[in-house]
Formats: structure tokens, C-alpha cells, sequence
């Protein structure tokens, strides 16, 4: 089977360098995709433009010159010549800790011995001569050793020194439904998890239902090693092909522990940040005894209508004093709806009808069918992506991911709610949309259990509306989404009468 090509964020003032580093390292047989950033700009930041959020997931490795720029002499530098140092390696650890960065330079010399203190005072992963590559002199074995140490570097960053040096390797255990999720979407997955759990001689792996999209979630019972008498752990795992996106859930989560939100301090977090190996990352979670997702109580009228008198509870301790704000609902989706892009190719999905319609005008930013209307709504620190996956339900009920939790409009939360609970509940389907107040049967019991939870005004209940649809519209490009669901969410949108 073959490997895929490394890819590399190179960042170097010289052009030449692109071909050189192909060259050198297409003769030991490995296959790379740079991204290639040229600094050319000296008056600016980095000098040139660098990547910045999710576009880091596309990294294995980045390469950085540690000048960015030529210096006056090939053995001396001056202050301000070591700009890689100074600039892009504090801003790739800002952005992606992760990632492994390997600084290369014309100053590795051997007549420069005191420049080699210097740069090693940076904290790169690693140090190359730019010559190496023009020289053709690497070979498999040295570039293995440098990328392979670069990476367990930045594992230890997480781990820690001395347990990576007393690291056992577990045996995992997972049920079938679990290793036929993981073997169909990472390749490496059980080499991570040992990373993730190298602290233990064995794991039992069970999935999770978690969310349509995004990242995987599993239950994991960590056994201790027999000697050291301690108890078994067990411990909620996320694992995703996007360390950048679980690099910002676990940030999130700090944020919020540190501001005294006791549903985030109840989930103390296994490890400071993301472990990550190639195209795979993990964070990890304490998992309480007897704890269950909020999803896995939907099993029957009755359990419905607890489960939303528990969510109630669970929401009421987190939204703290909404107050009130006047903005344009068009204004409010561009902030808190879907990308333009994810919305027009989901319009295309639907039958002609209003919704259509509707999304059309806000793919396009246009003022239309009420969007241009000034409203009255309430905002308040919201969760941001409020589905049954991010409650966990047990002797404390809290909630974990809070990526984008911010300061936002309530009615987000609550149409992404009610969002989830339709598309996991048949039960609750009609052939119209639920609408905050005037809903019957079992769906309009559930609204009215979380009126006490979300107390909504008029403006806020328009924008509950319309989020309820981009919500439901989006779950159309979902692939955990069923046909069955999928049919329901198109006859239904297009029934919806906007007027």
C-alpha cells in the first residue's frame, strides 16, 4: 500500500529551497507536498503571509529558516536576524503546538560553534544545515532519526519527560463496532491510543454515539498495571483527523474551568492539550461511573420528557443573566450560522420551496424575506454547539467541548438543540417544524419542559426559526445522518411557510 506524501510547511526566503528539499528527499524515497511560504517583506510580520487555524491540519512537519531573511555575514548574526526563531516558531506553537517544526539554516556551520547555542535556545524540534539538501548528503536513515525525534517531542510537551521515558504499551481491547469505525476512517489509530494511554497496561474500547460530524467519541475502562493497586479509570475519548479543532475544544475547556463554570471543572481533562500522530489527534476527558451521553437516553416518551427535565437543570446552572441586544437578523446569521459556501451547496439539495429560497438569500449576504428586520434578542456565554454528544448525564450532569462557546444569542442553543433532538428522535417528528411556542404533541411537551431554560422573546424567537432550519439544512451533508432522516428534513423544509 503506498504511503502518502509528507507534508511540509516550508517557510524560507530562498526560492531554490523548494526544489532542493524535493530533490534531496524524493532520492531516499519520500514523498512530500509542500506548501511553500517565501518571506519577502521585511517590515512585516513573519514577512510573508503563514497559515492560520484549520488550514494547520494539512501539516506533518514544518521546515523554517531561521534567518527568514539574509544576513551580513555567514558565520555572525545580528539582533533581529533570527527572525524564525522570534516570530514564526512562537506563532506556529501558538497555533498548532502539535505540530513538529525543524529549523534549518545557512549559519550551522562548524566554524559557527557559538551560533549552535543560540538557536538551540529557541525550542525548535529539531536543527538541519541548509546545505544538506543542496549537498544531496541526507540519507533515510538520518531524516527518519530527525523526524522521529521531532515528533516525540512534541508528544513529550504533553506527556511529560519522565512517563514517556517509563511508557508501557497497552493492550486494547475494543468492540466490533468500534475498530470497524476507526479501521474505515485512521490508519494508526491503535498506535495513538497507546500514546493516549501509555500510562496503563491495558484498554477496553467502546464507541459512543457523539455527534453527526466531526470527531469520533468512545468510552475508554484504563486497567493499571497489576502492582501499583490502583482502580480502573474511565475516560471519554475524542479522536479526530483535525488536531486543530481538539487543540481548540481543549483550550475552551481550560478557559472555562479557570472561570469557575463547575460543569467544566466536574470533566477534568487527561492531558493538557491534543496528542496527535500522523493525520490523527485524541483529548481525552474523565469519564464519571455510571455516566451515560444525554443521546442514550432517548428510548421512549417517558425518557424524553426526563431527559428534558435533566437538560433543564444542566442548562439553567450555565446561562448566566442574558441580556438584551438589538441587531439585524442577517447580522446575527453572518456571525452564527454556517459558512456561505456549506449553505448554498445544501440549498441545491432541496426541492423548490421558501426555505430554498431563504438560504439562497443568505448564501448571497442579501436583505430579503425579513433578514434586513431590526430585532430584540437575548445573548449570554452560549455553548456553541449544543447537541446531545456534549452532555454527559450521571451523578453530576455536566457538559464537555466548548470550542465555541462565546458570547452569543441564546435562541443559537436552543435551535441546535432542538435540532439534535429531531434528528436523533423520530418520535418527535411532524410534517411541520416545531416553532417555540405553538408546537403539539410530544415535541411541543419537550419545548415547554426547556421554556424555564431558554426564555425567549419575540426576536429571539424568530431567530430560533431560522437557525432551527440552517441546522436541519446542514444535516443533509451529514453521512451519520440516515436516508430516513434525510427525506423527513427535505419534505419538511419544503412545506415551511415563511410568510
Amino acid at each position: 500500500m503506498p504511503t502518502e506524501p509528507l507534508r511540509i510547511l516550508l517557510v524560507d526566503d530562498m526560492k531554490s529551497i523548494v526544489a532542493e528539499v524535493r530533490k534531496a528527499l524524493s532520492l531516499i524515497s519520500v514523498d512530500t507536498n509542500i506548501d511553500f511560504r517565501c518571506p519577502e517583506d521585511p517590515g512585516i510580520q513573519f514577512g510573508c503571509d503563514l497559515p492560520s487555524g484549520r488550514d494547520f491540519d494539512k501539516y506533518d512537519l514544518a521546515l523554517v529558516d531561521l534567518e527568514l531573511f539574509p544576513t551580513r555575514s555567514s558565520i555572525y548574526y545580528e539582533p533581529g536576524d533570527l527572525r524564525g526563531g522570534t516570530e514564526v516558531l512562537p506563532y506556529i506553537r501558538a497555533e498548532a503546538p502539535w505540530l513538529p517544526v525543524i529549523a534549518e539554516s545557512r549559519l550551522y556551520l562548524s566554524e559557527a560553534e557559538h551560533f549552535l547555542a543560540i538557536a538551540g535556545s529557541f525550542g525548535f524540534d529539531g536543527h538541519l544545515p541548509r546545505e544538506i539538501f543542496r549537498k544531496g548528503v541526507i540519507n533515510l536513515e538520518m531524516w527518519e532519526s530527525l523526524t522521529n525525534g521531532a515528533r516525540e517531542l512534541r508528544l513529550k510537551a504533553v506527556i511529560g519527560d519522565k512517563l514517556w521515558q517509563n511508557r508501557q504499551q497497552p493492550i486494547i481491547e475494543e468492540t466490533s463496532q468500534s475498530k470497524a469505525t476507526l479501521d474505515s476512517r485512521y490508519t494508526n489509530w491503535r498506535e495513538l491510543l497507546q500514546l493516549v494511554f501509555c500510562f496503563c497496561r491495558k484498554i477496553v474500547l467502546s464507541q459512543l454515539r457523539g455527534g453527526f460530524s466531526g470527531a469520533n467519541v468512545f468510552k475508554a475502562y484504563a486497567l493499571p498495571s497489576y502492582e501499583d493497586g490502583s482502580s480502573e479509570g474511565e475516560w471519554l475519548v475524542k479522536i479526530s483527523d483535525s488536531p486543530w479543532k481538539l487543540h481548540q475544544e481543549v483550550q475552551a475547556h481550560r478557559t472555562m474551568m479557570r472561570g469557575g463554570l463547575d460543569i467544566a471543572r466536574l470533566v477534568p481533562l487527561l492531558w493538557t492539550d491534543v496528542i496527535a500522530g500522523p493525520r490523527i489527534a485524541a483529548v481525552v476527558y474523565q469519564f464519571a461511573r455510571n455516566t451515560k451521553e444525554a443521546s442514550e437516553f432517548l428510548e421512549a416518551d417517558i425518557t424524553i420528557l426526563n431527559l428534558s427535565e435533566r437538560l433543564q437543570s444542566i442548562l439553567k446552572r450555565f446561562y448566566r443573566s442574558p441580556r438584551l441586544e438589538r441587531s439585524i437578523i442577517s447580522k446575527v446569521i453572518s456571525e452564527w450560522g454556517p459558512t456561505t459556501e456549506n449553505i448554498s451547496n445544501v440549498a441545491e439539495l432541496l426541492p423548490k420551496s421558501e426555505v430554498r429560497d431563504l438560504l439562497r438569500l443568505i448564501a448571497s449576504r442579501e436583505e430579503g424575506k425579513g433578514l434586513s428586520e431590526n430585532i430584540e434578542y437575548h445573548r449570554c456565554l452560549i455553548h456553541g454547539d449544543l447537541h446531545l454528544g456534549n452532555v454527559m448525564l450521571g451523578e453530576n450532569d455536566v457538559m464537555i467541548d466548548f470550542a465555541l462557546s462565546a458570547d452569543g444569542p441564546l435562541a443559537v442553543d436552543a435551535a441546535k438543540l432542538v435540532s439534535d433532538l429531531l434528528l436523533r428522535a423520530d418520535i418527535l417528528r411532524d410534517i411541520k417544524l416545531p416553532s417555540w411556542d405553538n408546537s403539539v404533541g410530544l415535541i411541543g411537551k419537550v419545548l415547554s419542559k426547556l421554556h424555564d431554560s431558554f426564555v425567549l422573546n419575540e426576536g429571539d424567537k424568530k431567530l430560533f426559526s431560522i437557525f432551527l432550519i440552517l441546522n436541519l439544512s446542514i444535516a443533509l451533508s451529514y453521512d451519520e445522518v440516515s436516508k430516513e432522516t434525510k427525506s423527513w428534513i427535505r419534505k419538511t423544509l419544503a412545506k415551511e411557510d415563511l410568510s
